[in-house]
């Protein structure tokens, strides 16, 4: 549709102008709605890769009660709470093979005893 990337930036900076209105509701109401969304499901897949439930206890009744933790923290290249948000899908996906899952309980637990 257009020759250049030059001209599709201008096209896209012209038409928000132009739609200021659409482009406010969509920056404050669409577009946290769809990022939340994919931030769940992309953390589903990071449990369901890590088989769904706590590696010590078994928990698996709410997901916001399931972490990633690291089995080694010197593998560790990415935090995952910020890959969820702001990096690929690929990167995730290494990111998590480097973690086991623990509840919230377990992962305190685990933390201190390290301490």
């Amino acid at each position: 549709m257009f020759k250049t990337k030059e001209k599709q930036l201008e096209y896209v900076r012209d038409w928000r102008r132009r739609n200021k209105d659409k482009t406010r509701k969509y920056n404050k109401e669409v577009r946290p709605a769809k990022e939340k969304t994919r931030r769940k499901e992309l953390k589903l897949e990071g449990i369901k890769l890590l088989g769904g439930k706590c590696s010590i206890c078994g928990y698996n009744k709410n997901i916001a009660a399931l972490d990633f933790h690291h089995i080694d923290k010197n593998k560790k290249e990415y935090e995952i709470a910020k890959l969820i948000s702001y990096r690929s899908v690929t990167k995730f996906h290494k990111e998590v093979k480097k973690c086991i899952l623990l509840c919230a309980n377990c992962h305190r637990e685990l933390h201190n005893s390290l301490n």
